[in-house]
Order: structure tokens, then sequence, then C-alpha cells
């Protein structure tokens, strides 16, 4: 089902790093987007059209112990025109919950065991030793193996680079960059960090090409692109 609507996307720090939450605001209602697929995103407001596979309700408990139950919608398609958000109201309260996070479970305090009263030592009879009897001295009758020549452990490998390693056939980085829409959601944990990492390294993310750009490169010429 392709809808029209506008994606709040609300920047939050929390146990894992920085993690984006969002909704979309449509002619149905307010869905809330739970998608790895967002960190890309900065903080605003993008106006577009997107294709949602579900619509389903959902709650879970927060850390505070509150219960929230949601309307979610399942993205499988981001269309958008421009690249740059518009500001986000800061009345709108967006879930505070880390995609990474699928369950919170309640703090439950946990006592520690009493300590163990120790065990009264046990007394035992002290045993004259025996005298030790001299033994035979013995007598090598055997040949001694002839002398061995140590063996040379070869070089060990150069350790893998762990930045080629987390963007395996995307390195080394071009000055356009489009992540995998397949690896996204099927490993939030390491696609959080190509952004972290991105962003660190001077790019930014296009929302209409859905590609990371080098600061200073000229933008593509793109209306409409979907990401998947």
């Amino acid at each position: 089902m392709l809808i029209n609507g506008t994606l709040l996307v609300q920047r939050i720090n929390g146990t894992h790093g920085s993690f984006s939450v969002g909704k979309i605001e449509c002619e149905f209602g307010i869905l809330n987007i739970k998608d790895p697929h967002l960190d890309q995103f900065d903080s605003g407001k993008y106006p577009g059209r997107f294709n949602v596979e579900r619509i389903f309700p959902i709650g879970y408990m927060t850390r505070t112990g509150a219960f929230i139950v949601e309307i979610r919608a399942k993205v499988t398609d981001y269309l958008f025109s421009a690249d740059e958000p518009g500001m986000l109201d800061s009345s709108i309260a967006l879930t505070e919950i880390d995609p990474l996070e699928s369950h919170s479970a309640q703090a439950v305090a946990i006592l520690p065991p009493a300590p163990e009263k120790p065990a009264a030592p046990i007394l035992q009879k002290a045993v004259p030793e025996k005298a030790a009897t001299p033994k035979a001295p013995v007598v090598d009758t055997e040949m001694k193996a002839p002398c061995t020549v140590p063996v040379i452990a070869p070089p060990k490998p150069p350790a893998t680079d762990p930045v080629a390693e987390l963007f395996g056939e995307l390195w080394p980085l071009e000055n356009r960059v489009r992540l995998d829409p397949t690896t996204v959601r099927s490993d939030g944990e390491n696609h959080r960090k190509r952004c972290m990492y991105l962003k660190q390294q001077g790019y930014k993310f296009r929302a209409s090409s859905q590609t990371w750009e080098r600061e200073g490169m000229p933008q593509l010429a793109v209306a409409e692109v979907c990401i998947l």
C-alpha cells in the first residue's frame, strides 16, 4: 500500500549510542516506525511517499515500568523529493525505544546471598614421616636421540582492518556511498556503526537519492529515488 505523508525523525542518545526514531503522519493517523534505516536520517520532517507492507498494534514495557501500546507500520520503501528536512515541532513526542532493543525487561532487585559461615577446622593427628629409602643409581643404556632443529612457525598474516571489514565490498569508500538496504535491517548494530563512521569522515546523507556524499561534492539531480 503506497501512502502519502510526512516522516518525522528524531535523534536520541541511548545506551547503544545515538539512534533515530520516527513516525509517519498520514491520512490514517500516526504510524510509528521501528527501522534501523532511520539511523541515516537527521532530525526533522521529510515529506514523501511510503510503501507500507503491514500496519499492526504492538505493546512494550519501558525502563520506567510504563506499558506503551502503539500503532506500528512496516515500511519497505521510502520515496523523497528533497534532501534537507523541515524543522521538527518540539511538541511532537516520539517513542524513545532503541530499535536494537526489541524487549525492555523490568529491573528486578536481586539480593546477594548471605555469606556462609566458615566450617570448623578438622584436627588431624600428625603422622611421622618415614625415612626415604635411597634409590639405586639408574644406568642409561639407551642411545640418545640426535639433536633436532627447532621448527620455526610461519609469520602470522597481518590483522584485518576493522573499518574495511565493517564496510565489506564498499571498501575503500568512494565519494558517494550507498549502503546495502538488505543488510540494514538484518544487521542493525553494524549499520549504525557505518552511519557513525560516515558522519565522522564528513559524509552527509541525501534522502532523495538514498546515498551518502562527501561534503563538497555536487549533488545528484534526482527527483525521486526508492531505497529498495
